[in-house]
């Protein structure tokens, strides 16, 4: 074998049953004979190729041009490693030719200077998308049971065709062969196992068996009731409308949901009451009894529907059920006997004839039959506004009549609280901290909320309004009008601290309250100088001119930041002297106290000891089982008791005062 012959590798023959068949030579053995003499002789140049395959159309085009005379064959059969049939491993090559064979005869256009072609466009297929068809309910059906080992064929059972798909009676076939013979994937078989209840359903009871999908709502049932609610709205006068929003929406689903749910409940107790009869009669009651309304289907999907606010404004959306805002002119000149008609406040509300002669008058409406119209328009929409919170506050759990978002029955916490329930999740504090959806079990509230309160407590919200603020039993971090005479005073006080006792103001209500009028007239005054590089807002300024700083706000104030020294007499020179007295007060406190317990530490034996102190008859008698001679003798035990304790109190005084007794007493 020459070094510059090429290397061949043997192709692998992939089986098919039309290769037994097809005649030319039988091309499965030149492919065992190459490989078996490829070291004796020299390799021909389509002998790696398999002629006795059949080709494919796409193949059999491109052997028959004359513009590619060698592209190799491709058997119909041969699948790449991604699966790919001949027929996209051919189009390529086909193309690549093409565009070969135009560029030179645009080459040669160019050098006998004729008119120069276009190129042909290289075309961006994704050649790994595979062209499928879809198969229709009844065909899958039939192509899930000869995957069923449970059945049997038939001799009598003939062969089915539907829609161009020919399925024979067979014996059981595997999920290879299945996809080798209908061109299925394994994810479209395993879906349509998984779908197999649904697709009997669809083609023995609801006679859709020639549909491709399965376009069923298990909500539409909801979505009908909707409809015919809309419908009818839209049927009533425009005083009795109402304005179809999504909390409007939102309330007639779930109405709707649980009806539903509560007749089918109905139905079923009412199956399980006639199963209940006598034989005779339940038979009777058992045709009278109606199937339950819902399927299983849609009984799963109803009992775990939640109707979302975000759920009823898309599907209202998306129906056209929501009523459009009023457009009001936006240009100013425009005269009475111009006025076009715009749109209503609530089309289904104020539509009515009026409007429609209005419009149909144009610009040669009258000035007072416009004026009288749109009169009617808004006194209709009056009234479908009140019909609409009528309405919510009887069906929606978050709306009143008086307000139209009533607040929601969760706790709130202050920032205290908050403060500690973060700590409860946080490793570092807690030795098991919970997890988000153990907090939110815990104390009734939102992952959301949780969410929320670590933002604030990264941001240092919650800190600075326990400890610098003194907020802590706030629930909201509200906007405070007079934070800023506040943040003044707070400093002043802090400045007065740091102070020695000897320089230290005094402080009290009066103090304070003459401190925050300070404050409050110098921040007015900064304001009036010049607005433009004022800090405060508008609102701030009108708080600040209203604020008049009484005693009372200065009481609160100190009590709500803990500046408990206000009313403290425990400033200035004097305060100073009284707090020395104070502590050489408390020193000799301290020192009888050290001396008392220094006393009380005597030895319990020479306590025993002592000649006023003896052991009562009935407590040495009793050493081994108390219990029973108490219950025997209650009384005695009880006056034995009282006078040993006075006898021990004695003897402590007396070794208070140094009367110790002689060393004979303490022997026992």
């Amino acid at each position: 074998m020459d070094d510059d012959a090429p290397i061949m590798f043997p192709i692998p023959v992939l089986p098919h049953p039309a290769e037994e068949e097809v005649g030319g030579g039988g091309g499965g053995g030149v492919v065992a004979q190459h490989h078996e003499d490829q070291t004796h002789q020299e390799p021909q140049q389509h002998e790696f190729h398999h002629e006795a395959s059949v080709p494919t159309d796409e193949a059999a085009a491109l052997l028959d041009d004359p513009v590619v005379p060698h592209l190799p064959s491709v058997p119909q059969d041969y699948h790449d490693d991604g699966g790919a049939p001949a027929a996209e491993m051919a189009a390529p090559l086909k193309r690549d030719a093409e565009q070969d064979v135009a560029t030179l005869n645009h080459e040669e256009a160019k050098r006998q200077k004729t008119s120069v072609a276009a190129l042909i466009p290289i075309p961006t297929i994704n050649t790994n998308k595979k062209d499928r068809r879809e198969f229709t309910a009844a065909e899958k059906l039939r192509i899930l049971n000869l995957l069923d080992p449970s059945r049997q064929p038939s001799s009598d059972e003939p062969a089915t065709a539907t829609d161009g798909i020919v399925i024979p009676q067979q014996p059981t076939l595997t999920n290879k062969q299945i996809r080798e013979k209908f061109g299925v994937s394994k994810s479209s078989l395993h879906r349509w196992r998984q779908q197999k209840h649904r697709l009997q359903i669809m083609v023995q009871s609801e006679g859709l068996g020639s549909r491709k999908r399965d376009t069923r709502d298990p909500l539409e049932k909801v979505k009908s009731g909707l409809q015919k609610f809309y419908n009818e709205n839209m049927e009533k006068s425009p005083d009795e409308r109402l304005i179809i929003t999504t909390p409007v929406v939102q309330a007639m689903a779930c109405k709707i949901r649980d009806d539903l749910l509560a007749e089918y409940e109905a139905a079923v107790a009412d199956a399980a009451a006639a199963a209940a009869i006598d034989l005779n009669d339940g038979q009777q009651q058992q045709e009278q009894t109606p199937e339950p309304n819902l399927n299983s289907e849609e009984l799963t999907a109803l009992r775990g529907f939640k109707v979302t606010k975000s759920w009823a404004g898309r599907v209202a959306s998306h129906m056209g059920w929501l009523s459009q805002s009023r457009k009001k002119s936006s240009n100013p000149q425009q005269q009475p006997g111009d006025q076009v008609v715009v749109e209503e406040q609530v089309a289904p509300v104020v539509h009515d004839e009026a409007t429609a002669a209005v419009s149909a008058l144009g610009n040669t409406a009258p000035d007072d039959i416009i004026a009288t119209n749109t009169e009617e328009n808004d006194a209709a929409a009056e009234k479908a506004k009140l019909n609409t919170l009528a309405f919510l506050s009887k069906t929606h759990p978050d709306y009143s009549a008086t307000n139209p978002k009533a607040k929601k029955s969760r706790k709130e916490f202050t920032a205290v609280e908050k403060l500690a329930i973060i700590a409860e999740m946080d490793a570092e504090q807690t030795p098991n901290p919970l997890l988000m959806a153990e907090i939110c079990e815990k104390y009734s509230t939102s992952k959301s909320s949780v969410f929320r309160w670590k933002q604030q407590y990264r941001a240092g919200t919650l800190t600075q309004m326990i400890n610098e603020e003194g907020r802590g039993s706030f629930k909201r971090d509200v906007n405070d009008k007079l934070g800023k005479v506040k943040m003044r005073l707070k400093n002043f006080i802090e400045d007065n601290r740091a102070q020695p006792p000897e320089t230290r103001a005094s402080l009290s209500s009066g103090v304070l309250q003459g401190k925050a009028q300070q404050f409050r007239d110098e921040l007015l005054a900064q304001h009036d100088l010049d607005p433009s590089k004022s800090n405060l807002k508008d609102d701030e300024v009108d708080v600040l001119r209203k604020f008049k700083a009484s005693k009372g706000w200065a009481r609160k104030a100190a009590s709500r930041y803990g500046w408990t020294e206000i009313e403290d007499p425990s400033y200035g020179v004097e305060a100073a002297l009284r707090s020395e007295q104070a502590v050489l007060r408390r020193e000799a406190a301290a020192a009888i106290a050290a001396a008392s317990v220094a006393a009380a530490e005597v030895s319990v034996d020479a306590l025993m000891g002592h000649p006023d102190v003896s052991v009562p008859p009935l407590a040495q008698h009793a050493a081994a089982n108390e219990d029973v001679v108490i219950m025997q003798h209650p009384v005695e035990h009880q006056q034995e008791q009282q006078e040993h304790e006075a006898a021990v109190n004695e003897a402590m005084h007396s070794m208070m005062e140094g009367d110790l007794g002689t060393e004979e007493q303490y022997q026992v």
